[in-house]
């Protein structure tokens, strides 16, 4: 499409509609210094007509572009604001507003606006992808496993749809479910102070016959030991903002050296309250 593009206008270097499409196949390329040479010559060209405002807003969604992806997130919302107040259905503003919210950790914001890019294109998997990790964060499983089997339903094939099901699985155990780890580590640990095999801790004596003290300290040695852990927990939400849980975790230690092995259990119940970043434990 781009050779065609560029011979048309080869012969009418002011064919608008050459040059639309070619601004739009450079950018879908990622070419955008040549998008914008040709966006820029449409506006001229066209300069009070449809073609011509349409490359207009052109050249700003690419400078926006940039903007976001030179790091400057406000200068880059201003632009994208501009360009959707002009024109509510433009997806592409919206999606980029979207990633800014996520940057700026305003996670409602980002909900609205990838809610909006996915009425204008209910096809955009990317959109619902995301806006189910929002939803996550915004501890709103329900709607988050919404977005993903939206996802999943419309192309069971797709990378995105692999991601959207694994997704699933880790909200529902997330929301009502058993979550279970197992763990083995192995260190090496000079500061024990266990002493070694068959020995007995020495106790400070006193010689009261001649006014002297004698007494043995029990140096720490060095051992590998190894760790064996495992933890399960229960989880229950109750309401968006109550949730309800138990942990079980346990660890097992040996001291190799030293023939020495512990045992460790811990249990704790929880009930947590509130919403993503306004939320608190009680344990």
């Amino acid at each position: 499409a781009k050779s065609d593009y560029e011979r048309v206008l080869s012969l009418d270097r002011n064919n608008l509609t050459a040059l639309l499409n070619l601004g739009q196949v450079y950018e879908s390329l990622g070419l955008a210094a040549e998008a914008e040479v040709a966006y820029a010559k449409l506006s001229a060209v066209d300069r009070n007509g449809q073609a011509g405002k349409l490359a207009a807003n052109k050249l700003v969604s690419l400078a926006a572009k940039r903007l976001f992806n030179e790091g400057k997130l406000v200068e880059a919302e201003q632009e994208f604001n501009l360009l959707v107040k002009q024109n509510n259905n433009d997806a592409n503003s919206h999606y980029f507003l979207a990633l800014i919210s996520q940057r700026n950790n305003d996670l409602k914001r980002a909900a609205q606006e990838y809610s909006e890019v996915i009425r204008i294109e209910p096809g955009n998997q990317n959109a619902r992808l995301n806006l189910g990790f929002i939803y996550e964060q915004m501890s709103q499983e329900d709607e988050a496993m919404r977005a993903y089997r939206a996802v999943v339903q419309q192309d069971k094939r797709s990378q995105l749809a692999a991601l959207a099901m694994n997704r699933i699985d880790t909200v529902e155990n997330r929301v009502n479910g058993f979550n279970f780890g197992l763990n083995y580590g192995m260190a090496v640990d000079n500061n024990t102070n266990f002493g070694k095999k068959g020995e007995q801790l020495k106790i400070v004596t006193i010689n009261p016959g001649n006014n002297t003290e004698s007494f043995e300290s029990l140096d720490p040695v060095a051992d590998y030991k190894s760790d064996l852990g495992v933890r399960t927990s229960y989880r229950y939400k109750h309401s968006d903002n109550v949730r309800f849980g138990v942990s079980l975790s346990g660890q097992y230690t040996v001291f190799h050296q030293q023939e020495i092995d512990a045992i460790n259990w811990n249990v704790a119940p929880y009930v947590n309250f509130g919403q993503y970043h306004d939320n608190f434990a009680v344990s």
